[in-house]
């Protein structure tokens, strides 16, 4: 009789799949998970999402601890069904970003020219683009404006680190800000303040060239 109370035990914290084994599950989180169809598939659908994240990450050592902390500090500490689920969802989503944020940071690294009138503006303005760590970018540019000789000239530089959402990114550094706007092999600048000289600036349409 004891061996079937144990039997139908067991199958009844399995009737529901986890990332984990849940005829192993000992805490009152992982017990939890196992009884709520819901809560088990946002565990496996974290497994999916976090194995991407971490083929799109350098640190991955880094990674792991931050995920260790998230379970450790964010999930381990729910006492019911609904703090767990916004657990699971909120931190979906951060790794579905971070597997966003990898793809488009990857495809805009370049460096781009701006062009007016389908022509290289004759005001030489350009502006590098690199893919970094945790969605962000880094940006270098420099700017020139060319008056009615050839000694009226000014320049102007931006040089700055900014994160990258919804391909959007708002560069400052100790003088100039710039909204940027990025499509595929395209960057639209907008919104600049203090970024040179006199004349200067970095708003405009640019191409992507290399």
């Amino acid at each position: 009789m004891t061996f079937y109370i144990i039997l139908l035990t067991m199958i009844s914290l399995n009737v529901h799949a986890a990332s984990f084994n849940c005829a192993k599950a000992t805490t009152s989180i992982e017990k939890m998970i196992c009884s709520n169809t819901q809560l088990s598939d946002l565990d496996e659908l974290l497994v999916v999402s976090y194995k991407k994240a971490m083929t799109r990450t350098q640190d991955k050592q880094s990674f792991k601890s931050e995920q260790q902390q998230w379970l450790k500090f964010t999930r381990n500490i729910c006492q019911d069904v609904e703090c767990l689920k916004d657990a699971y969802t909120i931190r979906i989503s951060e790794l579905n970003e971070k597997v966003a944020t990898h793809q488009q940071t990857f495809s805009i690294s370049g460096t781009y020219q701006r062009y007016y009138r389908d022509k290289p503006d004759v005001h030489k303005t350009m502006i590098s683009v690199k893919a970094l760590q945790n969605g962000q970018i880094q940006i270098q540019g420099q700017s020139i404006w060319v008056g009615s000789s050839s000694t009226n000239v000014n320049t102007g530089e931006v040089e700055g680190i900014a994160l990258l959402e919804n391909n959007q990114a708002y560069v400052k550094d100790e003088s100039c800000e710039l909204a940027l706007f990025f499509s595929a092999k395209t960057l639209i600048v907008e919104n600049e303040t203090g970024c040179g000289g006199l004349n200067v600036t970095f708003n405009g349409e640019y191409r992507k060239i290399k």
